[in-house]
């Protein structure tokens, strides 16, 4: 039972995170398409893309949500520490 909720956890958090940056276009795209239609500067787009990550590769965006996590030294629950 708690092996088949461990993989529908790790399945529902893969999908999450692959979905959106599947899609065309990024949140960046999103909010300054609501926002101010498509009078924008594509520099001050850029910069958006830069300042939020959005302009690193998929890997990075994967190491970036992965790293956290495997620095937790599990036993104590303490971040940051390597595990003894």
């Amino acid at each position: 039972m708690n092996r088949l909720l461990l993989v529908d956890s790790l399945g529902a958090i893969t999908i999450n995170f692959f979905i959106p940056r599947l899609m065309r276009g990024d949140a960046i795209d999103t909010v300054l398409g609501q926002v101010n239609g498509s009078q924008v500067d594509p520099r001050a787009v850029e910069s958006l893309r830069i300042a939020f990550g959005l302009d690193k590769g998929l890997l990075v965006a994967v190491e970036q949500i992965v790293q956290p996590v495997h620095n937790i030294n599990w036993p104590s629950g303490r971040a940051g520490e390597p595990p003894t």
